[in-house]
């Protein structure tokens, strides 16, 4: 199953953003800070033990006061469609990028917490539609979110600081680097 995990993401861009997963049939689940220490894995739901997942806050995006006029809900979005060809489910829409080196994403793992502005979205079962679709409709709406991830077996087990360190220090250089041309 497509899910996505938000990391602070709050606001009326949280709005904004859950309203888009419901319209792409994306369920969505909200990582409280006190969860920063568990395993990607864990969170997504596809952990050795479901022990250390908490499933009564994995949610579809559910309509609220302010979003019920801005979406109205579609037969693909009560229900999960079976995959077809067209949605055939992504492991990995990017190749992962080689340049981080091993000594990055072990300083990553005793990075501290996450800091209550530092945004995220984590990718999880995206067909290649609902991938397309998210991010087409995250610029559209202008939820932009600087940190976002498609989980790999590579970053399965990691914690999310530990992700969000490399994210970010990838985003950084990226920066630094687009900056210097």
């Amino acid at each position: 199953m497509a899910k996505v995990l938000l990391c602070n993401v709050t606001g009326e861009k949280r709005t904004r953003v859950k309203v888009l997963l419901m319209r792409l049939g994306i369920a969505c689940r909200e990582v409280t800070p006190a969860e920063f220490g568990k395993t990607v894995s864990a969170l997504t739901g596809k952990a050795e033990t479901m022990e250390e997942s908490a499933p009564e806050k994995e949610t579809m995006a559910e309509p609220t006061p302010e979003t019920e006029t801005m979406a109205e809900p579609t037969p693909e979005t009560e229900t999960m469609a079976e995959p077809t060809p067209e949605t055939e489910t992504m492991t990995d829409p990017a190749p992962e990028k080689e340049t981080m080196e091993e000594p990055a994403y072990e300083a990553a793992a005793s990075a501290p917490a996450v800091s209550s502005s530092d945004e995220m979205l984590v990718m999880d079962g995206l067909s290649t539609t609902q991938f397309h679709g998210l991010l087409d409709g995250l610029r559209a709406s202008r939820a932009g979110i600087a940190l976002k991830a498609v989980v790999t077996e590579q970053n399965r087990s990691w914690t999310v600081s530990k992700l969000h360190a490399a994210l970010r220090e990838e985003h950084e250089r990226l920066s630094q680097n687009k900056t210097q041309r």
